[in-house]
């Protein structure tokens, strides 16, 4: 993580310009999570040429992910709770919250990251049933996630928009990505 002069609360106020419109996890539980997780948080951010990028990935909970994944639950209704994981007992859901680049260069750069940031994590859980998801409602969050080597499972309408998920049961998204996302 290459913070120099931003912070993670300048990426939630950057997040919330950018999306404005759209309900987000509060910005407590945001950096209580970024103390447990670093690794996760990914900030490239250069103030003279405006060169930067971030990827956030979050892990859920089995109760976070029915939430997350409902339909009439907003992202503000998020708990901490949620984001529990005893990575020893029960599987962990990793979720690419957000995910922005000027570039696409600056893009796959954040995604070569993410494979070693969860692969960290991978040794403590049941890669079977663990996966990792995203949520993409643009032409170029679908092309990002079916590069990461997620795939479409579950469309639905959220708020009048209509909303893919895309996912990667474990095992197959470390399968998937010995070869880097630039490779595609």
């Amino acid at each position: 993580m290459n913070l120099n002069s931003y912070t993670l609360s300048d990426l939630y106020k950057r997040m919330e310009k950018l999306y404005g419109e759209q309900s987000h996890i509060n910005e407590a539980v945001i950096l209580h999570l970024a103390k447990l997780f670093p690794e996760l948080f990914l900030i490239s951010y250069d103030d003279k040429n405006e060169d930067n990028s971030h990827l956030i990935i979050l892990p859920f909970n089995k109760s976070g992910l029915e939430k997350i994944t409902d339909d009439n639950t907003y992202e503000e209704e998020l708990l901490l709770s949620d984001f529990s994981i005893d990575f020893n007992q029960a599987p962990t859901y990793f979720f690419v919250y957000s995910i922005y680049g000027k570039t696409t260069r600056l893009s796959a750069q954040m995604i070569k990251q993410t494979y070693s940031a969860v692969l960290k994590y991978s040794e403590f859980f049941n890669k079977k049933e663990s996966f990792i998801f995203a949520e993409a409602v643009t032409p170029a969050g679908k092309l990002i996630s079916s590069r990461m080597g997620l795939t479409n499972y579950q469309t639905y309408i959220f708020d009048g928009e209509e909303l893919f998920l895309y996912r990667a049961f474990f095992n197959e998204f470390i399968e998937r990505n010995t070869r880097p996302f630039l490779s595609n």
